[in-house]
């Protein structure tokens, strides 16, 4: 007696494989649209220093300092008042209001940030500039041990914008008439501590 053949159809055993294009056309649209909308993160960074300790001579060495050893001791003080500059030259220079003792005064200038009661403050960089460029010219090259050096104090409530717009005001280029190149002002910024 013979069987029936079996009604199912004969299944196919050849491997096929499967098919790609449409995935691969989906990744060559979908990665560079993904790339381009992406948004990378730009990190600045502003090298500072720590306050160097000034204390502690020599035991038995003669204290005089000659003239590569002189210290410039430059210092900025940022208040709500303004700027105020202090050097071993000149002390701590006064400005041109009576009642007010900051060197650099806030008046209308080129950069305003707004504080808690949404005051507009204006903050003279271009004249802390000024100011810092005619020093700069004036102390000349190699007459003190740490003419890049400066020092950065800032009151609490000082915004961190404008210790940051101060920081690249205090590191600008000028120009040097007799070489005519570019110089930076104090590169080397190292913030002060405020004790109130």
């Amino acid at each position: 007696m013979a069987f029936k053949p079996s009604q199912r159809k004969k299944q196919d055993n050849e491997f096929k494989e499967p098919d790609m294009i449409v995935v691969m056309n989906l990744m060559v649209c979908l990665i560079p649209l993904l790339l381009s909308c992406a948004e990378f993160v730009k990190l600045g960074t502003i090298e500072i220093n720590l306050p160097t300790d000034s204390g502690g001579g020599g035991g038995g060495a003669t204290n005089t300092p000659t003239e590569q050893q002189k210290k410039l001791d430059l210092k900025l003080l940022v208040t709500d008042d303004g700027y105020t500059i202090q050097t071993n030259i000149r002390g701590i220079e006064k400005g041109p209001d009576p009642n007010n003792s900051a060197t650099i005064p806030v008046t209308p200038g080129e950069y305003d940030v707004y504080d808690g009661q949404d005051v507009k403050k204006h903050w003279p960089l271009a004249a802390l500039n000024n100011k810092l460029t005619d020093l700069k010219k004036e102390i000349g090259e190699g007459q003190f041990a740490d003419e890049f050096n400066i020092q950065i104090t800032a009151a609490n409530t000082i915004p961190y914008q404008v210790l940051i717009k101060t920081m690249d005001a205090v590191k600008a280029k000028y120009n040097e008439q007799s070489k005519e190149i570019e110089l930076v002002l104090f590169p080397s910024i190292s913030l002060g501590v405020n004790i109130n």
